[in-house]
């Protein structure tokens, strides 16, 4: 990859990269730490990434994001602070669906469902992250986690039952 080729991937998946992280991170400033160490080890490793077709420029998005989740992981062994939160990613997504619910339902669906997903396990939550919210296929999480398939279809397997058993226990039936 050229850096031509590295500005053109950080202009057209940037923010979903900057997104990808603070869904992660929790918060804004980690959030860019975590983006700027990852386009940094990136911008090092140039000459492994193909950046000629669009899918090779997805495929460079999904590397970049698997290298965030392995420079966050290492921050976290390192013991660094850390909270967990998402940002207006999820409640958009929630506002985009048909308005069923009323404004005030929705809001507390939201405050729910993200508490829910913040009180997975670091295993959980990664995987129902990187599916959810950077749109990556579940080949492309077990090849960045460098676990099977299989462990992916698991891990988020148990993550749905957990977030739905939370929402059922905080009333929300039927979901």
């Amino acid at each position: 990859m050229t850096v031509t080729q590295f500005e053109s991937l950080l202009i057209t998946h940037g923010s979903a990269i900057l997104g990808f992280c603070r869904h992660l991170t929790g918060n804004e400033v980690s959030a860019q730490d975590l983006y700027q160490d990852t386009l940094l080890k990136a911008f090092s490793k140039l000459a492994r990434i193909n950046c000629d077709t669009t899918e090779e420029m997805i495929s460079a998005k999904n590397y970049l994001i698997g290298i965030a989740v392995r420079l966050y992981q290492n921050q976290k062994r390192r013991k660094m602070n850390y909270e967990t939160s998402f940002t207006d990613d999820m409640e958009d997504m929630l506002y985009a669906e048909e308005n069923v619910i009323d404004e005030s339902e929705q809001k507390e669906l939201y405050i729910a469902v993200r508490q829910a997903v913040d009180a997975l396990p670091e295993k959980l939550r990664i995987v129902t992250v990187m599916l959810y919210y950077a749109d990556m296929e579940l080949s492309e999480i077990a090849h960045q986690l460098k676990i099977p398939t299989g462990t992916v279809k698991s891990r988020l397997s148990r993550a749905r039952t957990s977030i739905r058993e939370h929402l059922k226990e905080n009333g929300y039936e039927g979901f």
